[in-house]
């Protein structure tokens, strides 16, 4: 019956148990819900009265059939893995709304339709603190300690000045690790060639360390420096041959990193000769796989019948001397070939990009006229060389659809 007295459309319903099972699970997932809230006194009462045949379950269901969509899930992210090229990986920490820190691996793709993807892989639980922010805080607050145990006696582990030692060595060591977090995380999509200029410092702190006199020093070190070698062996050539192609760094930050990573100069400069080889064979893959897609050079001049007379016709009215000059021009040139555009690239001087943070695809009119804008266009954005006052903007708030 309708507010206004007429009969609505009768319309038949059928209680489905398992899809009921099955969006409560997503809930409790999505929302990151306790299992034990389905045996909640009022949740039940809830359900109930939506529902009279609403069937009560426990939190060892629930649990199961929140795995069940787990294995599920997992099953679609490898079949979809499984036809994309290439993947970049990346971590972050994070902490659920029960205050439980989580490593979460996250892998970045794009689909068929070259769209931005993401999934979560793997998350480990991992116990606090997560930075040295913690241990930061505490070492402003030292004298507070022994105060705090002269007014009551029960507490007894008052940290001693060894303690505090430590713990301020610890800090300065940590300080490097911040400062990078600090820039990886302050963009929403960080990029390949923002690595470099902060890893570089992580690894030769470490090679420093692991020579300290400090000995609770020198064993941390030994323990990072391992796991960070086995990175930077498999990744550091990625993220190498990004920096370069930032026109802010090409191969000088290289140069200049390395120069202080290795402290040998020949190791150094071996290094150094490995990326190089390594750009251009990248380099010279994408040239010979750019020719191979482009119609072959005799389809390209393949023209009217007469065109092959007229070629003739050309060579036999060319003079002894033009025919000279045209033989020494092809040997000159094969013995002193064009530089390539890499090769012009990186003797080029230093350039400031127009960095973009925001997705072309679905930029709004407002952000393109800024964009194409001559004047916003014109200004210096290498402020590290040029303008040292200079700061880079980032976002401060969101209102609405304004940043």
């Amino acid at each position: 019956m309708e507010p206004d007295g007429k009969i609505g459309n009768l319309t038949s319903f059928r209680y489905d148990k398992e899809k009921i099972r099955d969006i409560l699970a997503k809930m409790i997932i999505v929302h990151e819900y306790p299992f034990r809230m389905v045996e909640h006194a009022f949740f039940q009462l809830l359900m109930k009265t939506l529902n009279p045949k609403f069937e009560s379950m426990s939190r060892v269901t629930v649990r199961a059939d929140c795995m069940k969509i787990y294995a599920l899930e997992k099953k679609k992210i490898k079949a979809l893995l499984g036809s994309v090229d290439r993947i970049s990986l990346t971590f972050d920490l994070w902490t659920s709304n029960q205050t439980i820190g989580y490593m979460c691996l996250t892998a970045h793709f794009l689909d068929n339709d070259w769209n931005l993807q993401k999934r979560v892989l793997n998350f480990i639980s991992m116990p606090p603190p997560h930075t040295g922010l913690m241990i930061s805080d505490t070492l402003e607050f030292k004298d507070v300690f022994p105060r705090y145990h002269e007014r009551d006696p029960n507490y007894k582990a008052v940290p001693s000045y060894e303690d505090w030692e430590k713990a301020s060595k610890i800090m300065e060591f940590l300080e490097v690790f911040n400062e990078a977090t600090n820039v990886f995380s302050g963009y929403e999509y960080p990029t390949a060639n923002l690595f470099l200029p902060e890893v570089w410092k992580i690894k030769q702190l470490l090679e420093l360390t692991v020579v300290d006199d400090c000995e609770y020093m020198k064993a941390m070190a030994f323990k990072m420096k391992d796991k960070f070698d086995k990175y930077w062996g498999e990744c550091n050539l990625l993220m190498i041959i990004a920096s370069i192609l930032d026109p802010r760094y090409k191969m000088q930050l290289v140069i200049f990193c390395f120069s202080k990573i290795y402290l040998n100069e020949f190791e150094a400069k071996m290094k150094i000769d490995v990326v190089k080889d390594a750009i251009y064979d990248l380099y010279n893959y994408y040239v010979e796989m750019h020719k191979s897609q482009q119609p072959s050079q005799t389809n390209m001049n393949s023209g009217p019948s007469g065109s092959s007379n007229n070629t003739s016709l050309l060579e036999k009215n060319k003079t002894k001397s033009r025919s000279e000059f045209d033989m020494w021009a092809q040997s000159v040139e094969s013995i002193t070939p064009s530089k390539s555009d890499l090769d012009a690239y990186l003797e080029e001087a230093f350039q400031a990009p127009l960095l973009v943070g925001c997705d072309v695809r679905n930029m709004t009119n407002d952000t393109l006229t800024i964009l194409s804008n001559k004047e916003v266009i014109a200004i210096n954005q290498a402020c590290s060389r040029t303008d040292p006052l200079g700061v880079q903007a980032k976002k401060v708030r969101m209102e609405g659809d304004v940043e």
